[in-house]
């Protein structure tokens, strides 16, 4: 095409030149367009290779290099899903007002068959930092008005009474006069009780609200006692069935009740489960100056009264009128926790 379009002006200028341009005698030489090669023919614009988009092949849009899905911001590690302010945990439940049991509970003594029934109230150092816990008790015997109780653990040691003739010539082996006794009624009791708890006791003949065993019950079967294990020694079964075995609190083996005294509470050797020995409120009968005690293999001995690292158990009437249960199943590890009745004001 570009040669007929030059043919065609070659043509059209020598008709020019021909046709009177005379001036210009050289003939056509005149026009000296660099041969203009028809301007040149616009060398149609290249048709502006449309501009080859740079073959951006539709790179499919980089699909927005899809707002790089604005990582999610780790799916803002969704808010912890407010962990439900887990659950405010979900204010524990007000502890279900701890099993709430009838306020009258029909103790029993002890049952070869059911055991023992537990109770909890009284507190009293028990740690060997001394922090206080409640008591434990268990109930031996229920009789008419009033629960027979000892503490379960030995809570802690101290003399019978300091003097071995008083206690012999004068009191007559009476544990109602000795040292010991008026401890557990005064200093004890104010330490274990509140004034309120002390109005559930009833006194034990001339011993107070507050005494020991004596030697009769820790003979007596029918309340779970009796002597134990006579032959070989099983450190274990010892454990499992103690028989009149008892075992001091952390406070007891580390203290004892009198601050000038360095002995603490005796404990047995391994064979014998590392238990202690504990009082029994009554006479030695071969030896006036001794009490009646709890010995390594549960049997019944007796030693002076004045000795310092003997246990103490102590043993309690509760009126069966005056206290409710506010919780517990009575057993071992659910122990009923007892609080005084409120009594009608007359």
């Amino acid at each position: 095409m570009r040669k007929t379009l030059a043919g065609i002006l070659a043509l059209m200028l020598l008709l020019l030149s021909t046709a009177g341009l005379a001036e210009n005698p050289a003939g056509f030489v005149w026009i000296e367009y660099p041969a203009q090669t028809a301007a040149p023919l616009a060398t149609p614009e290249p048709e502006a290779l449309p501009e080859p988009e740079p073959e951006t092949q539709d790179l499919p849009e980089p699909e927005e290099a899809p707002e790089p899905e604005e990582a999610e911001t780790p799916e803002e590690s969704p808010e912890p899903e407010e962990t439900e302010a887990p659950a405010e945990s979900p204010e524990p439940e007000a502890p279900a007002e701890p099993e709430a049991v009838p306020e009258s509970v029909a103790l029993r003594g002890y049952s070869a068959e059911a055991g023992y029934v537990y109770l909890q109230f009284g507190q009293y150092p028990q740690t060997a930092a001394g922090d206080l816990r409640p008591i434990l008790w268990r109930v031996l015997r229920v009789d008419g008005e009033k629960a027979y109780l000892c503490s379960e653990y030995i809570l802690f040691a101290r003399p019978m009474h300091p003097s071995l003739k008083e206690y012999r010539d004068v009191f007559k082996g009476d544990f109602g006069q000795t040292e010991l006794c008026h401890y557990l009624n005064t200093t004890f009791a104010e330490t274990a009780f509140s004034e309120a708890e002390r109005s559930m006791l009833l006194p034990c003949e001339n011993f107070g609200t507050v005494f020991l065993l004596e030697a009769s019950d820790l003979l007596d079967k029918s309340i779970g006692m009796g002597e134990t294990h006579k032959g070989k020694i099983n450190s274990s079964l010892i454990v499992q069935e103690p028989g009149l075995r008892a075992w001091g609190t952390e406070w007891a083996i580390e203290n004892n009740g009198v601050t000038k005294q360095k002995e603490k509470l005796y404990v047995f050797q391994k064979k014998y489960g590392r238990c202690s020995p504990y009082w029994v409120r009554t006479q030695s009968s071969s030896d006036g100056r001794h009490a009646r005690c709890v010995k390594d293999g549960g049997q019944l001995g007796h030693i002076e009264v004045a000795r310092e690292n003997e246990g103490v158990r102590p043993a309690l009437y509760l009126a069966l009128d005056r206290f409710t249960a506010a919780s517990g199943s009575g057993s071992f590890e659910n122990p009923y926790v007892i609080t005084p009745k409120e009594m009608e004001t007359p």
